[in-house]
């Protein structure tokens, strides 16, 4: 779900169209390129190759791109947006307007700026495009500031290499899977999912640019916070909706409810939806029903997913809790 706006974020990007194009000589890669706008420079010898893929919803494009020898990359984003780039391969040679790219770096490309980037090698690369207004919606709700595309000459950093290489997989993964049947993007729910799986994926990995408030303004956030969980926890909830649910940065409520719950807020959401799965298993009388139905009506989009988290949380499957029609009764 998303809390209303005063206003609507302008489509930016061609909803539910996907790019897939392979290119097997330097020519034919800087003629794809300059449908960008980007002018392309071969800097090794050799023969050139080139693929990308990517996939759009009307505020975010995804797009995975290797080449196969250094290049150098000139040109302009489109205005309105930034677009935030690392290597899945962090042993690129990077260099991105004079600084060298560390491994666990995020490049963040402001429509200010012209395009400085270039590389020695083969390189295999991650971009997200996106609404500048929606990005800075998001760091206002999670950070409490707008998202800093100007600062450290462009480059922001992941929490760890760890958090990076998850990042990256989770990011190529839901490209892979949309790529199969990019339409549905095009829809508000499955274009507002795809955005929260992306851009919360690059929130949740990247350093916290946040200050935690006080124990008491932490504790009321939170309380606010599972309120709104407690009434919404059927629909789709990224953190940023709970941030400004709670109006509360990402950080002062991580630390309120690990104080007042000990555990993470979307871990609490998860718990609260796993526990509606179970009663309704058990309080349905409808013998037809089908548990798939169940957990997809309390927000479980991904049902293998979903199976593992409720094995592990209850300790059995929910086909077995199906079974268990009546409770067991006690004397007291």
């Amino acid at each position: 779900m998303r809390i209303p706006r005063e206003a609507p974020v302008k489509s930016l990007f061609p909803a539910g169209a996907k790019i897939d194009v392979t290119a097997d000589s330097y020519e034919m890669a800087a003629a794809v390129a300059l449908k960008w706008n980007i002018e392309t420079t071969q800097l090794e010898r050799g023969r050139y190759r080139f693929s990308i893929k990517a996939v759009h919803t009307p505020l975010i494009q995804v797009a995975r791109s290797w080449r196969s020898l250094g290049t150098r990359l000139d040109g302009n984003v489109p205005q309105g947006t930034a677009v935030l780039a690392f290597a899945l391969n962090p042993k690129a040679g990077l260099q991105f307007r004079g600084r060298k790219v560390e491994s666990h770096d995020l490049i963040v490309q402001e429509d200010t700026r012209g395009l400085d980037f270039s590389f020695i090698g083969e390189i295999d690369i991650l971009t997200i495009a996106v609404c500048r207004e929606e990005l800075d919606r998001r760091a206002l709700a999670q950070w409490g500031k707008a998202f800093p595309c100007e600062g450290r000459r462009g480059i922001l950093r992941f929490a760890t290499q760890p958090n990076m290489r998850r990042a990256g997989h989770k990011i190529a993964g839901g490209l892979a899977g949309a790529l199969g049947n990019p339409f549905p993007l095009s829809q508000a729910q499955a274009g507002l999912q795809f955005n929260n799986l992306i851009l919360e994926t690059v929130f949740d990995s990247l350093e916290d640019q946040s200050t935690a408030l006080g124990s008491v303004d932490r504790h009321r956030a939170a309380k606010r916070a599972v309120d709104f969980l407690h009434g919404h926890c059927r629909e789709d909830i990224s953190m940023t909706d709970l941030c400004e649910a709670a109006k509360a940065n990402r950080r002062t409520l991580h630390l309120g409810f690990l104080e007042l719950y000990g555990i993470a807020p979307m871990k609490y959401l998860r718990a609260l939806r796993l526990c509606g799965v179970r009663r309704e298993i058990q309080n349905s009388r409808d013998k037809n029903i089908r548990v798939t139905d169940i957990a997809m009506a309390w927000g479980f989009n991904h049902l293998g997913r979903f199976s593992n988290y409720y094995k592990t949380f209850f300790g059995d499957l929910p086909s077995v809790q199906k079974t268990l029609k009546t409770l067991p009764e006690y004397e007291i």
